[in-house]
């Protein structure tokens, strides 16, 4: 008879130890495929104002008394990365937010999203619309099939 009661606690065991971890793991999953977590910024929030090209000159000190004076967080674009981004905030403090994967590229001297939509340029090349690589994929023809810039390119 205790074989019979000591296989069943095995079981209630097993049991409970895959309901656990099973558990645990649905909880993790929201966090981990969250947009933060996968690289991509939300949209602009309201109370944060990003910086546009009047405020690309702003010093962190000047960031700081606007965030003050307007009672939300105002981006410091001089501080600006193609992973992250730092804002004052009306509290007095500097907040930077990292993404995993790049979310700006800096194309002629501006700061662009990152836009992996396809476009056609006006040679007939198909091309991302702002990506941190120059690529382009061939609209047809006798015009090589695909490019990526870079150093060296290919």
């Amino acid at each position: 008879m205790s074989g019979v009661w000591s296989r069943k606690r095995f079981r209630v065991r097993v049991v409970g130890a895959l309901v656990a971890a099973m558990a645990l793991s649905v909880g993790s999953v929201p966090a981990l495929t969250s947009e933060a977590v996968a690289g991509a910024p939300a949209s602009t929030e309201s109370g944060t104002q990003r910086a546009g090209d009047d405020a690309e000159g702003l010093t962190e000190t000047e960031a700081l008394a606007k965030a003050k004076k307007a009672g939300e967080a105002v981006e410091i674009a001089s501080l600006r990365g193609e992973a992250s981004e730092v804002f004052a905030t009306p509290n007095g403090n500097l907040e930077a937010r990292e993404y995993l994967r790049p979310v700006w590229t800096r194309t002629g001297g501006v700061w662009k999203r990152i836009d992996t939509d396809l476009t056609v340029a006006d040679t007939g090349t198909v091309m991302p619309k702002a990506s941190t690589m120059d690529m382009e994929f061939s609209g047809g023809g006798k015009t090589r099939w695909c490019g990526c810039g870079g150093p060296g390119g290919s």
